[in-house]
């Protein structure tokens, strides 16, 4: 019907159709200061932590200090086209540090914040806290492990039945040199009643560390070589249970599995992965021995895939370097490979706790900070293949720190958001540039947002422009959180990127 050459036309005209609808640009971006700080400019914004709902709105969730309160909860739930439609404010009775930790949005579009409140009473407690998609308080627990000592929420994730797990420490003892805490997870229903606690007490600071995940697999049968089941601790297939992973050891430690019943937090099992287990001969990865990466120092996050397999992914050091590692572990919970990743110039590295992505064929994105001397440092991003292989990595000064973390679209573009740093300048800029799964890059915005005047003519320019988050909405919008400002000020930040033909 067609002529080969009529062919070639359309075949071009669609690619670059493709192309073009695959920009992305920003749309808008806004500033949100807080209507005192006209009367009392000593404010400044961090932690920011940013999700959206099925509506393709966007909560912002900051740790917002000031010379009357000292570090709040500050919550906003932003619409697609920037307005604000409420804001609500967390504050413990000492006046001193409180601060979400992490946050998510449910099927039912409330938000769930878990994190800390500092209290004149009884220190710094546990809190998560649930408002509905109109602000109002669902529920709200506060969790004191011990008087006096500091109790935290680090991590948070929502299973079926919006169900809410979380975990963090709480101190045991106040001074230095023993350290001594406990790991806690927590379970509670959809209206904040407590469906089951479980707790390992007795631990040093480097035990507590953890991170957990859901896991839709089965229950592994039993355990093989050093991976260690415990007797009686039963084979029984669960169709979804909770994986925390923990360090075993301190210096050169080991790692320590935790599996729980959902339903009661009853173990399922635990497997302990010794330091000789990745030490021993004739157990290699694609770059060599698993002890490859020196001892582990952090562990930053933990995937889970619809088939079992779990990704974890920490920070280690190696001849005083510091670099990232990535353990993939199979559904039976023995590890397969394992890989160190460092920066070109072998300056040392760090993989941030929300520059983590894995996709469905099971590649891992890490993004970080990239250390090139005792002065500057670079963004970087790297894709580590299915089979542990680093595929290839970006060191880019425009990404400084990668302080707003990694997203993926839903065409697997990777999107990272930093603070570019303009020598010889008074500021910096927030910077969002995407990745293609070959590693094509490409600069999607550099923006500086600090020349901007608020309400009675007051203008606060030249000051520094950071991202701190960043999330995909259902419709394909991408919300960068960050702030602005100076020592004496500071201010919220909310820019969105899409296609300009949506």
């Amino acid at each position: 019907m067609f002529g080969p050459r009529v062919l070639l036309i359309v075949g071009i005209c669609l690619t670059m159709c493709a192309t073009t609808s695959a920009q992305t640009v920003r749309r808008w971006y806004k500033n949100f200061p807080n209507a005192t700080i006209l009367a009392n400019a000593d404010w400044s914004k961090t932690n920011q932590l940013v999700a959206t709902d099925s509506l393709n709105n966007c909560f912002l969730v900051s740790q917002t200090s000031s010379s009357r309160y000292n570090n709040d909860i500050q919550i906003m739930k932003v619409s697609p086209t920037g307005s604000l439609l409420w804001e609500r404010w967390i504050r413990g009775t000492a006046n001193r540090d409180d601060r979400a930790m992490e946050m998510a949005v449910d099927r039912m579009d409330n938000l769930i914040i878990a994190g800390y409140v500092s209290n004149a009473s009884s220190g710094q407690d546990a809190l998560v806290a649930k408002y509905s998609p109109t602000g109002e308080v669902i529920y709200s627990h506060q969790t004191n492990g011990r008087l006096g000592r500091d109790d935290q929420w680090e991590h948070l994730t929502i299973g079926s039945g919006n169900t809410v797990f979380v975990m963090g420490s709480h101190d045991e003892t106040s001074g230095i040199a023993d350290w001594s805490s406990t790991l806690a997870v927590q379970a509670r229903s959809m209206s904040g009643t407590l469906l089951w606690s479980q707790t390992t007490e007795g631990l040093d600071k480097v035990k507590t560390q953890a991170v957990f995940a859901l896991r839709t697999a089965l229950s592994p049968s039993s355990g093989s070589g050093t991976t260690k089941k415990p007797p009686g601790s039963g084979t029984k297939a669960s169709p979804t249970s909770l994986v925390t992973v923990r360090f075993e050891g301190e210096g050169w430690p080991g790692l320590l599995l935790t599996q729980y019943d959902v339903t009661t937090g009853r173990s399922i099992g635990t497997w302990n992965i010794s330091w000789s287990y990745f030490g021993s001969a004739g157990r290699t990865g694609p770059k060599g021995r698993f002890d490859d990466f020196g001892s582990m120092q952090s562990l930053m996050k933990l995937h889970c895939s619809s088939s079992g397999e779990m990704t974890l992914v920490g920070n280690c050091l190696k001849n005083n370097s510091w670099s990232a590692f990535v353990i993939r572990f199979n559904s039976a919970m023995a590890p397969i490979w394992a890989t160190r990743f460092e920066p070109t110039n072998r300056q040392g590295c760090g993989v941030r706790s929300n520059g983590v992505v894995v996709d469905s064929s099971g590649n891992c994105f890490i993004g970080g900070y990239n250390y090139l001397d005792s002065i500057l440092t670079n963004g970087f991003v790297a894709r580590i293949g299915n089979t542990g292989t680093i595929d290839w990595q970006h060191s880019e000064p425009r990404l400084a720190y990668l302080t707003g973390g990694l997203a993926m679209d839903s065409s697997g573009m990777i999107f990272a958001a930093g603070r570019s740093d303009a020598l010889g300048e008074s500021r910096s800029r927030l910077c969002v540039m995407s990745f293609s799964m070959g590693g094509k890059q490409s600069l999607v915005d550099l923006l500086d947002a600090s020349n901007y005047t608020f309400g009675r003519g007051i203008q606060f320019a030249s000051h520094n422009t950071t991202s701190r988050g960043m999330a995909f909405a259902p419709n394909g919008t991408l919300y960068v959180g960050g702030s602005y400002g100076a020592p004496a000020f500071g201010a919220n930040l909310l820019v969105a990127y899409g296609n300009p033909k949506r």
